[in-house]
């Protein structure tokens, strides 16, 4: 299950700029072939991603000759002094240095790069903290922990002030905690957490600055003798499914369109190799968050209220109405649209159409999946039903979600009935 930002969440001016801002249309096709680096961390999913969508790019608006550099730890050779540009997505700066001191073009993926002052593509980490507190508070936490480890990239700042910002905005606030470096083998212990999770009510919600922090937080919070997800959910940020998968329980996480940043980094340095003025700055919004074990759970004390919820959650897309839900709880109408309302801003009739948008935004990510099927695994008879609710409820059609979300394979999801 996936969820995202609602269109009816309430965001500040800047962010919804942010966001119009993300999507940059490319340049004519460039017929020169020219040699350009692409540095980035192959050992994360988001290095990869994003290499992986400069090669998309490049393959279908440029003859450029791509060089990747995948691990700092690798020699540089003399063949760097021809390269013509670079796209730079590592917190290694060193390199980065040296690159610029050859004034050739430079765009860079990462949220630290902008203190460099060079054009840049990044996560829009502010609106990856928004949707955490939107989708935690969904679920009917109260009660928050920021948990981050040492980040050179400024994301899990940028991403620690968003979460604050959208819990601020439903009158909640989240506590902070600074983890030892997630990457430093003598961090064997988490004091901070183990000090702090006692002392707030449960249940609660801890957001992690990234993934990599999953399996040790799990561990610290089972260490206090706390069940995961029934007392204290867990929710990362990447959705590096090597780390996700290998938590037990497994992780839920934000997923960020690392190879959408890739496409638009590569775009930009395209114009920028064209001499074509562009803003300096770009960012890209998360694309969801991926539901797994660790909050798969609502935190909602009153019984007949949570298992309306969970049914709805259940049996939305089988397809179910708010008939159904009545009959199987055994509560009144008012009463149940009462309780929506007060506790989620939503009546029943909402939610149910917000699980079935959800699962069909999952099913869009198969580019194979015929628009027939996804309308009938969502709970929609007729595909045109399934468009309506889904323009009403995202803002753009299936077909347009599905081709943003694929990036550079639009013709795939037109062969397959989207």
């Amino acid at each position: 299950m996936s969820y995202t930002l609602p269109s009816s969440s309430v965001l500040e001016p800047a962010t919804m700029q942010r966001r119009r801002e993300s999507n940059l249309a490319p340049i004519k096709m460039d017929h020169q072939v020219r040699i350009v680096r692409v540095v980035v961390d192959g050992s994360t999913k988001a290095g990869r991603e994003i290499l992986r969508g400069v090669i998309l790019y490049a393959r279908a608006h440029t003859r450029w000759n791509l060089l990747p550099y995948m691990d700092m730890g690798l020699p540089r050779g003399e063949d760097w002094a021809e390269d013509e540009a670079t796209l730079y997505g590592s917190h290694h700066g060193g390199p980065l240095q040296e690159i610029l001191a050859r004034g050739r073009p430079v765009v860079g993926t990462l949220s630290h790069h902008k203190a460099t002052g060079i054009p840049i593509v990044c996560s829009d980490d502010f609106a990856v903290g928004e949707l955490a507190a939107e989708y935690l508070l969904e679920r009917g936490f109260e009660h928050f922990i920021f948990a981050a480890a040492g980040d050179p990239s400024q994301a899990a700042q940028q991403r620690r002030d968003g979460f604050d910002h959208g819990l601020r905005q439903r009158g909640f606030a989240a506590r902070s905690c600074d983890l030892p470096d997630a990457e430093d083998p003598s961090a064997h212990y988490l004091s901070e957490l183990t000090a702090l999770v006692p002392t707030l009510p449960k249940p609660m919600a801890i957001l992690l600055g990234h993934d990599a922090l999953g399996q040790s937080v799990i561990n610290t919070v089972a260490g206090l003798g706390l069940v995961v997800p029934e007392q204290v959910a867990i929710l990362g940020v990447d959705n590096d499914e090597l780390h996700c998968e290998t938590c037990s329980p497994l992780l839920s996480s934000i997923e960020i369109p690392y190879a959408q940043v890739g496409r638009q980094a590569a775009a930009l340095l395209h114009a920028v190799m064209s001499n074509e003025p562009l803003p300096e700055v770009r960012l890209i919004p998360p694309a969801q968050v991926i539901t797994r074990q660790s909050t798969d759970v609502v935190a909602i004390n009153e019984p007949r209220l949570a298992e309306a919820f969970r049914f709805m959650r259940e049996h939305a897309c089988d397809p179910c109405g708010v008939e159904d839900v009545l009959k199987h709880v055994l509560v009144g109408r008012r009463w149940l649209e009462q309780q929506f309302i007060a506790r989620f801003g939503r009546t029943p009739r909402d939610e149910i159409v917000r699980v079935r948008i959800e699962r069909a935004k999952q099913l869009l990510r198969d580019p194979h999946l015929p628009m027939e099927t996804i309308a009938d695994r969502s709970g929609y008879r007729q595909v045109q039903n399934l468009i309506c609710a889904f323009r009403k409820t995202v803002g753009q059609t299936p077909a347009a979600y599905r081709r943003n979300l694929l990036g550079d394979a639009p013709h795939r999801a037109r062969q397959h009935g989207s």
